[in-house]
């Protein structure tokens, strides 16, 4: 059985290619009248689609749900340091989007995730698998400490040394994510992740395929050299 994200993205390709089409007769032109001459059939894009899959699959793709790594603790530990590190406490939901970002965006640059972590889609957007589990380790390892709140789910860095296990890319990614969603209220950057398109095409409470990073609305531009 195909991967669900290589329909996904036929589909979008082959609608990409034809002139606009009546919600009503999308299930037509799809099935029986796609033209050649304007776009190629259904089955034209399925086949890019594979290929390009095929293409991608030659980085570690041993599993589409952790980002092509293996989870490692040291490293979310790291992201958690840099990320409370900028000079203001993070509560739980921004500390989330946050790492969903740093790691969806880097696989969409890179092909590996950054962390290995598992996403999955919640009611507000994707969630981090075993979140209070990881975050309490991190604490254990020293990174990050709980800085206050009134629930204490505030967090703050504490020892960032860690985060010199990342690579130059890594902290690349983690500055833009920064740059780009940092400023955001625990509310604005939670609704902004809730209305992405990555999780669009997964059921609820499912993990999130690092394929869809293909949907961000925003990453960086990589047409400068």
């Amino acid at each position: 059985m195909l991967p669900d994200w290589i329909l996904v993205f036929a589909v979008r390709d082959f609608l990409h290619n034809h002139p606009p089409i009546r919600p009503e007769d999308l299930g037509d032109v799809i099935v029986q009248r796609a033209d050649i001459k304007i776009g190629g059939h259904l089955s034209r894009f399925l086949a890019a689609s594979i290929t390009t899959e095929a293409a991608r699959s030659r980085v570690d793709t041993s599993n589409v749900f952790s980002g092509a790594r293996t989870f490692s603790l040291t490293r979310i530990a790291a992201m958690c340091a840099y990320l409370t590190g900028r000079g203001s406490l993070i509560c739980k939901n921004r500390l989330t989007k946050l790492l969903f970002y740093s790691d969806f965006v880097n696989y969409f640059l890179y092909g590996r995730s950054i962390s290995g972590a598992r996403y999955v889609r919640g009611n507000n957007g994707p969630e981090l698998v075993g979140y209070d589990r990881t975050v309490k380790a991190v604490e254990m390892m020293g990174a990050m400490r709980r800085g206050g709140g009134k629930d204490g789910q505030m967090f703050d860095v504490r020892d960032d040394s860690v985060v010199d296990r990342l690579t130059v890319l890594e902290l690349l990614t983690l500055h833009w994510v920064w740059w780009t969603f940092g400023a955001m209220t625990a509310d604005e950057l939670t609704e902004c992740a809730r209305l992405e398109s990555v999780h669009r095409f997964t059921r609820l409470d499912d993990p999130i395929a690092y394929e869809y990073a293909r949907l961000l609305h925003r990453v960086p531009d990589t047409s400068i050299p």
